[in-house]
């Protein structure tokens, strides 16, 4: 007999043992549950009915008490009390309601079992009669109320005293009723524990004879057994570890020597991906280095047509820098650049393309990110990288090896989505995995508009759509970049939702008020509403140079068929 057969027949007979313990099992748990359900649905949703009831025809009369107690009526005092009581009113009713809806409900329900059922009707019984006293007690409450408000406040007290033949009813009474019913409740709580219990401890036996029985069963031939897949799960152990250098030794030719063979074949194959994924992936993604190393697909020049977000950074005057700096100087600057922009892509699960001097470009796409998280990952990473540019200032001295007239690091982003190709594209003996389409030519567009606003990262309308519920941004302008003729909506990264400061929000709202008017072209109105975004931040690159705009524009009108769109003439 096959180590197979043996497992399959012990198994089978587990297998059955354990089958008619969850038979049994849900038998029992169909019973506990209906029995918990008639408590949780009828006993203490009516006991907490009943007893809101006595406490709210309680405080009925104790406002009308009280404001006897006041020597002189005063109308705010009447009128608060009057409200106070008809809200008691309402609660009075719905409670009754509600208990009369909830017993009729109770005795109806074939779970209710034939004791409680008598239980329920005396408490009908007594509802009944309660419900009766509804109207006089209400009437008189409201003759009281009258007689206080006439001024007749010797009337209204002996009036009050007839709210003594109410209380036997509305207190003791009501009262043994809630008591019956909290009664029941436990009861029928105390009766579920036990039947709980009672199936726990059969469960518990029918467990331990099916354990007992498998154990017997496996005995005899479990230590080799045992041994043999115990030294595959410590390989696995060893595996999960790092250590990618383990194997198992083969001593049988049945399943489980089979099973330790493919074992080690499997620790060879990762030791040789391992070793490519960590060569490979210093120079690609390394999600990209196991796509790409996955065996079960032939055909390695696969593409696919798809939306994603291209980002591309730039440093701003870094031409102009790196005259001033050594040539390791500037690649020290440069690896240590490229680590934190690396760092935040990868972070926020951005494929990292290439590199292009100073330049770097990131997109997100299928399979890497996920329905239309692209846009708002692209837009996180470029406030992350934003924020640790900042404080990478702060190690430019160290880097740079500079205590003076250290350079400002600053970066430029611009962000784009849209329809794209992503895929691996080259020569036979060169290839790269890239995102391909206007989209990557529109984002690099982007980066070099931020010159002209002053800005820092810009993204285009579709990106803004997508990630608009966590990021916050300002409309900047409808442009057209070089190469295009059709104009795009652009938008100003300002910060994650939620985290841009109320000085700000408040340039952005005065700024969007002058771009309405810029774009109605009312110039005058456009350059006021600037030049108050100014006086907030005077450094505001787009208000100044939309003021500057608008004031030319007063000059010299632009043409009739003008449709709000700036053209740039330069990349």
């Amino acid at each position: 007999m096959t180590v197979r057969t043996k497992i399959l027949a012990i198994s089978g007979v587990l297998l059955l043992l354990f089958a008619a313990v969850l038979v049994g099992s849900v038998i029992m748990q169909k019973r506990s549950s209906a029995r918990r359900a008639t408590i949780i649905d009828i006993y203490l949703p009516l006991a907490g009915a009943i007893a809101d009831l006595d406490v709210a025809t309680y405080e009925y009369e104790l406002v009308i008490q009280r404001l006897l107690r006041r020597p002189e009526p005063a109308p705010v005092t009447i009128e608060r009390s009057r409200r106070t009581l008809d809200q008691a009113k309402r609660r009075i009713h719905e409670d009754f309601s509600r208990s009369t809806e909830t017993v009729e409900r109770a005795i109806a329900d074939p779970r209710t079992e034939d004791d409680d059922r008598l239980v329920l009707a005396r408490a009908q019984r007594s509802l009944f009669y309660f419900n009766r006293l509804e109207a006089p007690f209400f009437a008189l409450g409201e003759e009281v109320m009258a007689a206080y408000a006439a001024g007749r406040l010797a009337e209204a007290r002996t009036l009050s005293l007839r709210f003594q033949q109410f209380e036997e009813a509305f207190g003791a009474d009501l009262a043994e009723v809630r008591k019956e019913l909290v009664a029941l409740a436990k009861a029928s709580t105390e009766h579920l524990h036990e039947q709980q219990a009672r199936f726990l401890r059969m469960n518990v036996v029918l467990f331990v004879i099916a354990v007992i029985l498998g154990l017997g069963l496996s005995a005899a031939g479990a230590k080799r057994l045992v041994q043999a897949l115990w030294r595959i799960v410590e390989g696995a152990k060893a595996i999960e570890a790092g250590n990618l250098q383990v194997t198992v030794p083969v001593t049988t030719r049945d399943e489980i020597g089979q099973l330790a063979q493919a074992f080690n074949r499997m620790a060879e194959e990762l030791r040789t991906k391992e070793r490519i994924k960590n060569t490979f992936g210093k120079y690609v993604d390394p999600r990209v280095v196991a796509q790409l190393i996955d065996t079960s697909k032939d055909d390695m020049d696969q593409a696919e047509r798809c939306i994603a977000t291209v980002l591309f950074s730039d440093l701003e005057g870094f031409t102009k820098m790196s005259e001033q700096l050594t040539a390791t100087t500037m690649v020290k600057l440069l690896n240590r650049y490229f680590t934190v922009f690396a760092d935040q892509i990868r972070t926020h699960n951005g494929i990292l393309e290439k590199y292009i001097g100073d330049a770097a470009v990131a997109f997100w796409s299928p399979p890497f990110s996920t329905g239309d998280d692209h846009a708002a990952s692209a837009c996180l990473a470029a406030l992350a990288h934003r924020d640790a540019v900042a404080a990478l200032r702060s190690e430019l001295s160290q880097i740079l090896g500079l205590r003076r007239n250290i350079p400002e690091l600053t970066v430029r982003i611009g962000i784009a989505t849209g329809e794209a190709v992503v895929g691996t594209v080259g020569a036979p003996t060169a290839k790269s995995f890239a995102c391909i389409g206007d989209v990557t030519n529109l984002a690099s567009r982007l980066e070099g508009v931020n010159k002209i606003y002053g800005t820092k990262v810009i993204l285009v309308e579709e990106t803004h759509h997508l990630a608009q519920a966590v990021i916050e941004t300002r409309e900047l302008d409808t442009i057209v970049v070089v190469g295009k003729t059709e104009p795009v909506r652009i938008f100003e990264l300002l910060g994650r939702v939620d985290g841009v400061d109320a000085s700000t929000l408040e340039v952005t709202k005065l700024y969007l008020e002058g771009l309405a008017s810029y774009r109605k072209q009312d110039w005058e109105g456009a350059e006021r509403r600037f030049t108050e975004c100014l006086k907030l931040r005077s450094d505001d690159g787009p208000a100044r140079l939309l003021r500057d705009r608008s004031a030319a524009f007063r000059a010299a009108p632009p043409p009739p068929d003008w449709d709000g769109a700036w053209r740039l003439t330069e990349k």
